[in-house]
């Protein structure tokens, strides 16, 4: 029984150094790394060089792998040149196809308009002293159903081409 009290006690003993150093700091590594000073050894200087080597070796590798990247690299700004260009033709090729547009409707009016003057086109004989204004009306009167006196209204001007 004794012994159970005096576990209990180095235990108890224990406990509020333990809570005190875990409020402050996290404990440290008993062993901490202890670091040669001033000894070189010609292993030392072989790992070393065994090392550089590696370095240099990676160093290569690296500068053959960056030289696609880089050829990579540049043919995508050559492009990004390209598209960008070919957007600026593009809008001009875009307005060239508007003014073409533009000038197949104004020949399309142009031409209805020829056909509209030629469908009343009569291709009288010219007469002297004659009243071209009464024969056109004289005309009408046959071929549409409206009075002689609101052809006389309607029709504003006749003249010989």
């Amino acid at each position: 029984m004794e012994k159970a009290k005096l576990q209990t006690l180095k235990l108890m003993s224990r406990w509020p150094r333990l809570r005190k150093s875990t409020k402050h700091s996290p404990i440290k590594s008993p062993h901490p790394k202890k670091y040669k000073t001033g000894s070189k050894s010609p292993q030392d200087d072989c790992i070393r060089e065994a090392i550089l080597m590696a370095v240099n070796s990676l160093t290569k590798k690296m500068d053959t792998q960056t030289e696609p990247l880089l050829k990579f690299e540049r043919r995508t700004e050559e492009n990004t040149a390209a598209i960008t260009e070919n957007k600026v033709n593009r809008g001009f090729a875009e307005k060239r196809q508007r003014a073409s547009r533009g000038k197949q409707t104004a020949k399309e009016s142009v031409t209805e308009q020829a056909g509209y003057n030629r469908k009343w086109n009569l291709s009288l004989a010219e007469k002297d002293g004659e009243a071209i204004r009464e024969v056109v009306i004289g005309i009408l009167t046959r071929v549409v159903p409206i009075s002689v006196e609101r052809l006389h209204e309607t029709i504003d001007v006749v003249h010989r081409l």
